[in-house]
């Protein structure tokens, strides 16, 4: 894949950063949250550390993008990004947070209380879109993924355990 899909994978983990500043800024939605949000964080530093190994500078700007947002240098100032593979094990760990990051969305839809986060959703969606079209070139079932991950968490994350476990009963 090429240096793009770096950019725009770091713009991404950005929005979900700015995501949870804003939680975290209104107190009753973060009491509701902070788990899940600390499971979404704990994914992309998972995701973050597939990257340490063959392109450093990468897991650095994800980090930072997730836990300063704000303070993070654009594709423009930050230099040439590393190029970035997302498939198998790192596709997965990002399809994973996605769902996570998805699924929050939905509760927090049923629950009524999406009104106040409506915008910086739709700010990841562009992100996420424009990440998804990017992948669409070279890898069309992985963009697909990362679509539905995103639009229907709970029936991707259901896909991945059903293969996950005809996996296990393969192998044991």
């Amino acid at each position: 894949m090429e240096r793009e899909t770096a950019a725009l994978l770091v713009a991404l983990v950005e929005q979900v950063g700015l995501l949870r500043e804003d939680l975290h800024g209104h107190a009753e939605d973060w009491e509701k949250y902070e788990a899940r949000v600390a499971r979404i964080d704990r994914m992309i530093a998972t995701l973050a550390a597939s990257f340490v190994a063959d392109a450093p500078a990468l897991a650095d700007a994800v980090v930072a993008a997730l836990q300063t947002p704000d303070r993070t240098p654009t594709a423009a100032s930050a230099g040439e990004p590393p190029a970035v593979v997302l498939a198998g094990a790192t596709l997965d760990k990002l399809l994973a947070a996605i769902e996570k990051v998805g699924l929050l969305r939905r509760d927090m839809q049923h629950r009524r209380e999406l009104e106040r986060y409506e915008k910086r959703f739709a700010r990841l969606d562009q992100k996420l879109s424009a990440l998804a079209e990017h992948l669409s070139a070279a890898d069309p079932e992985a963009a697909k993924a990362l679509r539905t991950a995103w639009q229907l968490p709970a029936r991707s994350l259901a896909f991945r355990n059903a293969a996950h476990q005809k996996a296990l009963k393969k192998n044991g």
